[in-house]
């Protein structure tokens, strides 16, 4: 099957290099949150998410010991158990959560929307949930990663952190490679972190994952794998 050919591409090579960030990660899950005062943030995720309750405290920490600031999450269609997770991150100011359904596809004509989750062509809830980013929350931020609650940025330099490259950085835009990982080959989930347990993956490149400065992001961008630029 698919399924079947998709697991043995992605469970080629051992892929380790993100593990060096293990301890530090686990130390961070452990230690208090700091309350985050400011109303400008250096860098940023935006991200629509939908039943991730059981890897969004790892993501969360994992980008925040990575420099992150802030976390604009749209919500499509979670529960209770999801706003009791991100609470914490919520009351320390690390999280404006909106709620965003698929009832916001009531805004556009119905021929523009998307029917199958590969009608690229169309519009789905997510493209819309970034449209809002960009119209009303990227002058909040300079920085910008548009990424996904499964997906894991890091440096090739593992010493450095993303916050560390961007402040030295004259560059605009980044693509950062995106590369599949797969199940290990386990059965079940087994205890501890996606990223220490987790390390076989893909040979080759799958896509990219943007991170941009937001004063450079056009008002109108909906893109899912980038942002649309300002020329």
């Amino acid at each position: 099957t698919m399924s079947d050919t998709w697991k043995t591409k992605c469970n080629k090579i051992n892929n380790t290099t993100i593990t060096k960030y293990v301890n530090e990660l686990k130390e961070h899950i452990s230690t208090p949150l700091k309350n985050i005062d400011t109303q400008y943030y250096f860098l940023s995720i935006v991200v629509m998410f939908r039943y991730e309750d059981d890897y969004l405290e790892e993501w969360l920490h994992y980008y925040i010991l990575q420099g992150t600031e802030h976390f604009f999450m749209y919500s499509n269609h979670n529960t209770e158990k999801t706003l009791q997770i991100l609470q914490p991150f919520i009351d320390k100011g690390y999280v404006t959560l909106i709620e965003w359904n698929d009832s916001v596809l009531n805004s556009i004509p119905e021929n523009t929307r998307r029917k199958t989750w590969r009608d690229y062509s169309k519009h789905s809830a997510q493209n819309l949930a970034f449209l809002d980013f960009a119209k009303n929350h990227k002058h909040k931020t300079k920085w910008i990663i548009k990424v996904d609650i499964d997906e894991f940025i890091y440096s090739k330099d593992t010493k450095l952190k993303i916050k560390d490259v961007l402040k030295n950085s004259s560059i605009k835009y980044y693509s950062v490679p995106r590369i599949d990982f797969s199940n290990n080959n386990y059965k079940t989930k087994p205890n501890g972190l996606i990223i220490e347990n987790y390390t076989k993956s893909d040979i080759n490149i799958n896509n990219y994952k943007p991170i941009a400065l937001t004063a450079f992001i056009s008002k109108d961008d909906m893109c899912v794998h980038s942002f649309k630029m300002i020329q």
